[in-house]
């Protein structure tokens, strides 16, 4: 049985990873929160479902210009400022709610202007990471960040319902603000390395940086098809991952079924972001990437086929547990190849390309499968419907099925292509 390789992570890795998990957790918390609360006194789901939205929005708008600012700038500085904007901005909805001024809008502006903070806070985060942490414990770092997510979606929505019992919207958002502020005070304490900035850097214009990252993506192959690779993944598969509640109500018709799938789903993403830790040190990420990728592909066109609720769950933690694992491989890769001076600019280009147009996939799926897919299959009695089932529910399983085979192939073109690029 292969052993684990012993934690030896440097201390402030720790701290910073910290940091981000107490963050993570206020900001999930309020998410939850906010989405009752605003369910509760509007009565409509639209502004609800706004809020992920605008939240997003800053990483397909701003991500490479705020990789620039922090080539530019000191990285723990950015991160300070960062906790303490977004503590600010809880504590404007606050006071908004207080005082009786709330107002959707309010919301939507101080959720699209933390979400640009946290995305500045999150590529300093990985840069300082990258700085701080030798090759070949990356994977082991970048593996223990993205446990953090799940492990903060199974906190954050049992205490986020404890603290709304007792204290209302405005005790969960007065516990976002002190974990902002205590990130802030525990970030104050770490010594961390200062990037210099160079004559040169400081004599070139920001857009001339900002070309850089790019070019310097163009210029590396693997990066440059790998990152293609992640965006069209991502697009592919954002959109029909958003239907697997109502298709496996549709399917069951049972609620306490969907929860157990629910919380599995969970339970195997956190699974899934420790299994880089069991891989050798020295592995080729970029094979592992398309690796994972292929077993989630091929879970996911089976989702759509088999109707028993044990084949679906199963098939459900068999697609869930490989995604945490392409995050880690994907930025693992991208810090091992990308000299310091560059990882800022080069981090948010390649994040607003492989992760910033995911969200428009939301925009596209639900539309395409109510008015397109679903009235095919109402009227369909082929093999369509033979395979995949007849009115709702068959169309989407056919849309799962479908995004799944679109990224088998696509997988399959890239391992090729990846292949005659390591050779």
């Amino acid at each position: 049985m292969k052993r684990l390789r012993p934690l030896q992570i440097n201390s402030k890795v720790l701290v910073l990873l910290f940091t981000q998990g107490i963050s993570l957790i206020g900001t999930r918390m309020t998410s939850v929160a906010l989405a009752i609360w605003l369910f509760q006194t509007l009565g409509r789901t639209t502004e609800v479902l706004l809020i992920p939205f605008f939240t997003e929005l800053p990483m397909l708008l701003f991500s490479s210009m705020v990789g620039v600012w922090i080539d530019r700038f000191d990285r723990k500085k950015t991160m300070i400022l960062a906790d303490f904007g977004q503590a600010v901005g809880t504590g404007v909805l606050i006071a908004s709610i207080g005082l009786g001024f709330f107002h959707p809008w309010v919301l939507f502006v101080v959720v699209f202007l933390q979400g640009t903070l946290s995305l500045a806070q999150e590529l300093s985060a990985d840069v300082l990471i990258a700085q701080l942490t030798p090759e070949d414990q990356r994977v082991q770092v970048n593996s223990m960040k993205e446990m953090l997510f799940p492990a903060s979606g199974v906190l954050a929505p049992v205490l986020a319902g404890m603290i709304y019992v007792a204290g209302g919207i405005e005790g969960v958002l007065l516990v976002d603000l002190v974990s902002f502020l205590l990130a802030v005070v525990l970030i104050l304490t770490l010594r961390l390395p200062v990037f210099k900035v160079t004559d040169e850097e400081e004599d070139q214009g920001f857009w001339s940086s900002l070309k850089e990252g790019l070019t310097f993506i163009r210029g590396d192959r693997v990066l440059y098809s790998m990152i293609g690779f992640v965006a069209v993944v991502n697009v592919v598969i954002n959109g029909p991952l958003e239907l697997l509640t109502p298709y496996i109500l549709s399917m069951t018709g049972n609620e306490l079924f969907l929860a157990s799938v629910l919380s599995s789903m969970g339970m195997a993403t956190f699974v899934g972001a420790f299994l880089p830790n069991l891989l050798p040190k020295r592995v080729r990420k970029t094979r592992w990437l398309w690796i994972a990728v292929m077993v989630h592909a091929m879970a996911l066109t089976g989702l759509g086929i088999v109707n028993g609720p044990l084949a679906l769950q199963g098939l459900v933690i068999l697609m869930m547990m490989p995604l945490p694992m392409i995050n880690v491989f994907f930025k693992t890769t991208l810090q091992n190849r990308v000299p310091d001076a560059y990882k800022g600019r080069v981090f948010g280009a390649a994040y607003q390309l492989a992760y910033g147009i995911a969200p428009l996939s939301f925009l596209v799926v639900g539309p395409v499968v109510d008015h397109v897919v679903t009235p095919w299959f109402d009227s369909s009695q082929g093999p369509a419907a033979t395979l995949w089932g007849t009115g709702q529910s068959g169309a989407m399983a056919f849309t799962l099925s479908l995004a799944g085979l679109v990224v088998v192939v696509s997988t399959i073109a890239y391992a090729v292509k990846e292949k005659a690029v390591s050779q």
